[in-house]
This record gives C-alpha cells, structure tokens and sequence, in this order.
C-alpha cells in the first residue's frame, strides 16, 4: 500500500511513469495502473459516500462514478 502512495504522489509532482517505475523499482504498467485508478477517483467528494463505499476497492468506485473520470485530469503517459 504504501508503494501505491508514493507512485500516486509521485505522479501528481509530475514525475512521468518510467521515472516513477524506475525510482520505486517497480514495472510503468504497476504505475500506470495505480495512476489510473486515481485520476478515475478525482472528482469523487468523500463526504458523498457511505462508509462502505469508502471502504470498497478503488476499481468498484470508479464503476459506480464513471461521470468522475471525464472531469479527471488527464496525465501523461
């Protein structure tokens, strides 16, 4: 959990995805994906989920708020 932190934090400083694979000895397509996941999490107010929502695996959000990636920013790959 904490590799996924600090590639999200990475990327939202700018860092680009080989970078960030490199630094965290990791694969760019684990960077991308946890990027991805987060960027589909924008836009999501906490405040309008339950607690079991805010508890649920990031991928199931993102099913059930799909209108919050087309206001996502879009990062480079």
């Amino acid at each position: 959990m904490v590799l996924r932190a600090r590639m999200v934090l990475a990327t939202a400083q700018g860092h680009g995805s080989a970078q960030i694979a490199h630094d965290l000895d990791s694969n760019v397509d684990t960077v991308r994906l946890w990027r991805d996941r987060w960027v589909g999490l924008q836009g999501i107010e906490l405040d309008s989920l339950s607690i079991a929502e805010r508890l649920q695996d990031a991928t199931a959000l993102e099913r059930r708020h799909k209108s919050a990636r087309s206001n996502a920013v879009k990062w480079p790959r």
